[in-house]
């Protein structure tokens, strides 16, 4: 695929937009987690932000009430990797990529001498844990494996408790608060936490997720949209056919891009849409989807990225945005005495644009809710 000299300028408002970073927020994080279809959410603490800063100025506790109650589920779906789901649109979600999840388990399960009769047996001793309808934390449910003589550590563990969830047994239950303030996190029984819905055919849930996604995430390409969804491109290109009057095409520099047909007219083609402050900054985990959204086209973002969840050389890995771009890196640390957070902007940083960065620390701070200081620190 070709690639500009430079990002567009044009495509990065329009995303920030579309995904609500920008302009119009959501009015609470289940909507949020509905408009965009699935959230990566790999590290708890951060992934809650994502959701928040889509949604007004909500705090931390407020996602997690949403996540406790149900609203929102985390489990794994689409990759095999953590995602946030809207619990009306797991049902479907995980009949359609659960297939595709296992074929990218096969060689991780092989490896660590997980066969399919291991996992045929772990999820009929985890289904009969959750039978009691308790939530139960990943340690509790490694009692009942132990006990069935099956692995209860590591990748083994991991593979068997990923496997329960693509077989529609498990699902995330209510966490339950720690002693330190850390939270458990807790698995139910999918048919609990899972309302019953009507069943999609495969086209008609390709159909969804090609509208969720270019909905939320355009202007982006076929090959963006196949990465993100762990599907190939013939069906990311069949769910598009069942949608071909919702989104239009837009070439730019050899690239065909696709978003709703309003989204072009308000800015591929004119004024920068949804952003209201000149020089605006905002702070986004690594795994958001600004950034793991995009694959063919992330170089949008500006600049390359840290491997993601991997500080380098010192650098923590969430990005600091400049109008959409990458210019600058931080991290949070918490403890019982209060919260830093930890800045590392680029030199070009402009010093006309600290005022916008301060406040969005102070903004992230408020997030946070901690008792007692929080300290912004830049390094």
């Amino acid at each position: 695929m070709p690639q500009p000299a430079h990002p567009d300028q044009r495509i990065v408002a329009l995303r920030m937009a579309q995904q609500r970073l920008w302009g119009s927020p959501a009015t609470s994080p289940d909507q949020v987690v509905s408009w965009l279809g699935a959230v990566q959410a790999q590290e708890f603490a951060y992934a809650r932000w994502s959701l928040a800063q889509r949604c007004g100025d909500p705090s931390a506790a407020e996602v997690e009430n949403a996540y406790a109650a149900g609203d929102i589920l985390r489990t794994h779906v689409l990759r095999p990797t953590w995602h946030f789901v809207h619990r009306l649109d797991l049902g479907w979600l995980m009949e359609l990529s659960a297939p595709r999840v296992r074929h990218q388990n096969q060689s991780v399960n092989s490896g660590w001498g997980v066969d399919d009769e291991l996992l045929q047996l772990g999820n009929r001793v985890l289904e009969a844990a959750v039978a009691d309808g308790e939530h139960h934390s990943r340690k509790e449910l490694a009692a009942h494996l132990r006990a069935a003589g099956l692995p209860t550590t590591g990748i083994p563990l991991a593979q068997l408790l990923m496997e329960a969830e693509l077989s529609g047994i498990l699902v995330s239950g209510t966490p339950r608060p720690g002693t330190t303030g850390v939270l458990t996190h807790t698995y139910a029984a999918f048919s609990q936490r899972v309302p019953a819905g009507p069943s999609l055919d495969r086209d008609e849930a390709l159909h969804q997720l090609t509208v969720r996604y270019f909905s939320s995430r355009g202007p982006a390409t076929v090959k963006d949209c196949a990465a993100w969804s762990g599907l190939p491109m013939s069906d990311i290109r069949r769910g598009l056919a069942e949608a071909a009057d919702t989104f239009e095409t837009s070439r730019i520099e050899g690239i065909d891009y696709l978003h709703l047909p309003d989204v072009g007219a308000q800015g591929l083609t004119g004024e920068e849409p949804g952003k209201t402050t000149p020089g605006r900054v905002d702070l986004v985990q690594c795994y958001d989807e600004y950034v793991m959204g995009y694959s063919a086209t992330r170089f949008h973002l500006g600049g390359k990225a840290p491997t993601p969840g991997r500080a380098q050389d010192g650098i923590p890995s969430h990005l600091v945005l400049l109008d959409g771009q990458l210019r600058g890196h931080w991290k949070h640390e918490v403890t019982a005495a209060g919260a830093s957070i930890h800045t590392h902007l680029f030199a070009d940083f402009p010093a006309t644009s600290r005022g916008e960065h301060e406040a969005a620390l102070r903004r992230y701070s408020r997030f946070l809710g901690v008792a007692g200081e929080v300290r912004l620190v830049d390094h």
